[in-house]
């Protein structure tokens, strides 16, 4: 087990920092459009993720190919973008679909991404990190969205209404997280 230091905790970079405010801008954006038009709104939001998705599939590509290829578990990043390439495009299909269908598939995506929140605090906790608590709000938070929306799936104001909760609340939390301190392990 490693501790963590004062010492040793990096500033997010500048460029990191815009990004994290942008993509809060964002979702909060989404959050508020779901709430007053669930409707179009959600189809924006789908239309926001769809293409995210795939800008970030095609970083991990390009990354892929310019360096992570000559690297130890580099393969793991092609799969990666490969995926979210895919799950961009997937998700630009659903656009023309039911409401229903698009909330199944984000859903989805909330039920991924709480998960992966949680197993990454539970592992900052085994590693000690002074803000593991943080990061498991966060993906409970973003598991409850996902059990919310399916516990009311009968109901489209009130599924759209805790969907819509549930993205504001995870926009905060990454607003937030662009301001406080990041630690970084230095193993001696």
């Amino acid at each position: 087990m490693i501790p963590f230091r004062k010492k040793d905790r990096q500033q997010m970079t500048r460029f990191q920092r815009i990004e994290n405010i942008a993509v809060a801008a964002v979702m909060i954006v989404c959050g508020i459009l779901i709430a007053l038009r669930p409707g179009d709104g959600l189809r924006f939001s789908v239309l926001v993720l769809s293409i995210s998705l795939a800008l970030s599939g095609i970083r991990y590509l390009v990354y892929y190919l310019t360096l992570a290829r000559y690297m130890v578990g580099g393969k793991a990043l092609l799969f990666a973008g490969v995926f979210l390439l895919d799950a961009g495009a997937f998700l630009n299909t659903l656009l023309n679909e039911r409401f229903l269908t698009l909330l199944i598939y984000l859903i989805v995506v909330y039920l991924f991404a709480g998960l992966v929140d949680v197993l990454r605090a539970y592992e900052a906790k085994r590693l000690n990190a002074p803000l593991w608590k943080f990061k498991l709000a966060l993906g409970l938070a973003e598991l409850l969205t996902a059990v919310f929306c399916v516990l009311f799936s009968g109901n489209m104001n009130v599924l759209s209404l805790v969907y819509c909760a549930g993205l504001i609340y995870s926009g905060l939390v990454r607003f937030v997280s662009v301001f406080r301190r990041t630690g970084i392990v230095y193993v001696q």
